[in-house]
């Protein structure tokens, strides 16, 4: 048998498989004894191997009662073969070779019924929970439209595109759509008209005012007669900045009638939005008890947390509580985190630890994905959030109607203001009242200062 170091591939390939198979990753010592069994190693080396690392040292009970046997249980389980120490390298390059063969077949199957440039953001962290009720709505429940919605970061773009991946094959057609450069929705549906369609018909339709009418008459027959499953990401472009959540931008009203249409209309198909807002007529038709789901996303939690670390090879902290902490500081945030630990492995902080004793905990990129959603609120919205950064525990309706009508606010503002925060997935409902995120609250605080500071400033400065 070679003895070499396992690769990073080869890792992640097992661990991808079992933690689809118990929901969890491999623990440190499981690894541990893993890397060790590819080398070739004695449970005996394995321990002078530990020590020589430098890291944390395995003794020989641990690894030949608890770790070694715990992990070929798992692997045989998973696998649903028996592996041991004298066959893991051949059965576990056979299971690559056998998956990556029937990746490419079944990618060749349907290549032909995939519209769009899908992006590779790498392998999924977590997320287990949300793809299965995702594909039971979709594929169970028939829902029309789900919009998946959530702060900027969270993970929605990464989410639909692992939900596509497992849904290929049921589907008769797949088309993905990023309208981060806010496409005009006629230039939009004659592009999945004409692919759904397989027709040429499309390009003769000229874009006056009644092409979009005509669009939606040759659309519902398409998503009716075949399965189709169309993903929008970033909806968010084609809504107003300064107003409240969901108002469509000028030239981008028709996109309301769009959802409408297949909300209200009998069809086989599934309409996917990812959005940092939730369009206002997804509301209503849920409200109306149509096939149409809003899901929010939260944030990791502490174990899916410890493995974006783990998998980004940043030395992990043995301490549980360290990692709690860092999940609960940026509210599980992915994009967050693995700004976190760019930061750390840039070699400005020792370890999680020293990063945890930092006041700071809102830098450079964090803060442009900040201010990208802050600068899209109304007035009235920012002041919704200056007040609970003010408060900074969870409020009633009530306290929050009485401390902030004193500024001219009516009750029907405050109720639509709070909807739309709602919607933009920026503050948090829990059974105290309503609060900001963790991430959010720094932010806005850090805000409030700057503006107070300014104001401050300026008054001295007119003196």
């Amino acid at each position: 048998m070679k003895s070499f170091e396992i690769s990073l591939e080869t890792l992640s390939f097992i661990n991808k498989a079992v933690f689809a198979s118990r929901q969890r990753p491999l623990s440190e010592g499981e690894i541990f004894v893993l890397e060790g069994v590819w080398l070739g190693l004695t449970y005996a080396q394995m321990v002078e191997l530990s020590k020589k690392r430098g890291k944390k040292e395995y003794k020989i009970t641990y690894l030949m009662q608890s770790a070694g046997p715990k992990l070929f249980k798992v692997l045989t389980e998973t696998f649903k073969v028996e592996i041991n120490k004298m066959n893991i390298q051949i059965v576990i390059e056979r299971l690559m070779m056998s998956n990556l063969q029937n990746t490419k077949n079944f990618l060749e199957k349907i290549k032909a019924n995939i519209s769009g440039e899908i992006p590779d953001m790498g392998a999924l962290v977590g997320r287990n929970k949300e793809l299965k009720k995702l594909e039971a709505q979709i594929v169970d429940d028939k829902k029309r439209i789900i919009a998946i919605t959530g702060m900027g970061g969270i993970g929605k773009t990464h989410l639909s595109m692992q939900l596509i991946k497992n849904l290929q094959g049921k589907f008769d057609f797949i088309v993905w759509r990023s309208l981060r450069d806010a496409i005009p929705l006629t230039k939009l549906l004659e592009g999945i008209i004409q692919f759904l369609s397989q027709s040429q018909e499309i390009g003769l339709i000229t874009s006056d005012i009644s092409s979009n009418d005509r669009l939606f008459t040759l659309l519902l027959p398409c998503l009716k007669n075949k399965s189709c499953l169309i993903v929008l990401d970033n909806l968010e472009t084609i809504f107003q900045t300064g107003v409240q959540g969901g108002e469509y931008k000028e030239g981008y009203e028709n996109y309301k009638k769009l959802f409408e249409i297949i909300g209200q209309s009998a069809h086989q198909s599934c309409l996917l939005l990812t959005s940092r807002e939730v369009p206002k007529e997804i509301m209503y038709m849920m409200d109306k008890g149509l096939p149409v789901e809003a899901i929010y996303l939260d944030g990791l939690s502490a174990q899916d947390t410890w493995e974006i670390l783990r998998l980004r090879e940043l030395e992990i902290s043995d301490n549980y509580e360290d990692i709690k902490t860092l999940r609960d500081k940026y509210d599980g945030n992915p994009f967050a985190l693995q700004q976190v630990v760019a930061i750390i492995k840039s070699g400005m902080f020792l370890g999680t630890k020293e990063f945890l004793g930092a006041d700071e905990i809102v830098f450079e990129t964090i803060l442009d994905l900040l201010d990208s959603q802050f600068d899209r609120l109304s007035s009235h919205e920012k002041d919704v959030l200056f007040w609970l950064s003010v408060t900074r525990e969870p409020v009633v309706f009530s306290e929050l109607q009485e401390d902030i009508l004193d500024i001219d606010y009516s009750s029907i503002t405050l109720i639509d203001t709070i909807r739309s925060l709602t919607r933009r997935s920026l503050i948090e409902t829990t059974k105290s009242g309503f609060t900001l995120h963790s991430l959010v609250m720094e932010y806005v605080t850090n805000k409030l200062e700057e503006i107070t500071y300014n104001e401050l400033y300026g008054l001295i400065m007119g003196y």
